[in-house]
């Protein structure tokens, strides 16, 4: 189970989505996943949300961090992609959130458990 997940939320430069797509997939998410702590990553592409809200950003990037401590894991990222290259491609406007497992994750034949259980 990862310890903690950082959500990176970008968009690309007007007319630049497929140099952006290249370089996201075949540069960046190597170059994070090669920083110790950081086991896995996906990108996702906007859709519109459960009661048709738009997200603010077109794509955003989950990474999982196995780091015991996310400020160290974050510190080792910003050292990491120091010399990396970026694209510009992306837009300047990226956001980031990192979040720190409360539970363990669930799937869907264990829910089914739980609720048989506590019925």
């Amino acid at each position: 189970m990862s310890k903690h997940v950082l959500l990176v939320f970008t968009d690309p430069q007007p007319g630049r989505e497929e140099e952006f797509n290249a370089w996201y997939d075949e540069v960046h998410l190597p170059d994070v996943l090669g920083v110790p702590g950081y086991t896995a990553a996906q990108r996702f592409v906007a859709r519109t949300g459960l009661h048709d809200e738009v997200p603010e950003h077109r794509y955003v990037a989950v990474y999982e961090i196995d780091e015991e401590d996310l400020p160290t894991a974050l510190s080792n990222l910003r050292e990491g992609l120091a010399r990396a290259e970026l694209s510009g491609a992306m837009a300047p406007a990226l956001v980031t959130y990192g979040y720190t497992a409360v539970a363990d994750r669930m799937t869907a034949a264990e829910a089914r458990s739980v609720r048989e259980r506590n019925r």
